[in-house]
């Protein structure tokens, strides 16, 4: 006979593993003891917790919460039914600028515009930028046809090239500038919660 199950963590009631078996015997799996075997139903951590043994859903706002962590591996609280800051203040201000150089290398990403055309700026593009700009340097520009981020296409000539070169150095400082006085308000915070209310968007 198929038998669901579902392994809880005695001390907290956060589901660990839910899954089936064949067998009856008590000894299944052998899973540690700090967990406790449900028999008769598999749930899962992210709508059900175990409160005194008995399997409790959460509501949808709990559930909602629980769905998104304060950050990679925090720890979630059954019973404040909140995820609970367990970092140092100093694993706080790593973390937050790791997030603030993947947000400025996502925007620096997102396109450049030059007169009335964006122009993309992922990598394949920028190496291409850089090619533009070395046969500028040599004998015989050629007018270059490169993609627009609509999907269209557009001629470059020289002195498009130039306009454009100018707006990625442009957009690269504001970038970079923007960058460097979010990590310095990094530097100078005093608690987590001044770490954890800085945001790229702000």
């Amino acid at each position: 006979m198929i038998i669901p199950f579902t392994l809880y963590v005695t001390s907290t009631g956060e589901i660990d593993y839910a899954g089936q078996t064949s067998s009856e015997d008590p000894s299944i799996g052998g899973f540690p003891p700090n967990l406790t075997m449900y028999r008769g139903a598999a749930y899962t951590r992210d709508t059900h917790y175990f409160v005194g043994g008995v399997p409790t859903a959460y509501t949808t706002e709990q559930a909602a919460l629980k769905a998104t962590p304060l950050y990679p591996g925090a720890v979630w609280s059954n019973a404040t039914m909140n995820w609970i800051e367990d970092r140092t203040l100093a694993q706080v201000k790593k973390d937050k600028r790791f997030e603030l150089a993947d947000a400025w290398d996502e925007e620096a990403k997102s396109g450049v515009t030059f007169g009335t055309k964006t122009a993309p700026t992922d990598d394949a593009g920028m190496q291409r930028y850089i090619l533009l700009r070395l046969m500028a340097g040599e004998s015989g520009w050629v007018d270059t046809p490169i993609p627009l981020e609509d999907g269209t296409w557009e001629l470059m000539t020289l002195a498009k090239a130039q306009t454009l070169w100018a707006a990625i150095k442009d957009q690269t400082r504001t970038l970079l500038t923007k960058l460097r006085d979010k990590v310095l308000l990094v530097d100078a915070a005093t608690t987590i919660e001044q770490v954890s209310n800085i945001y790229w968007e702000d």
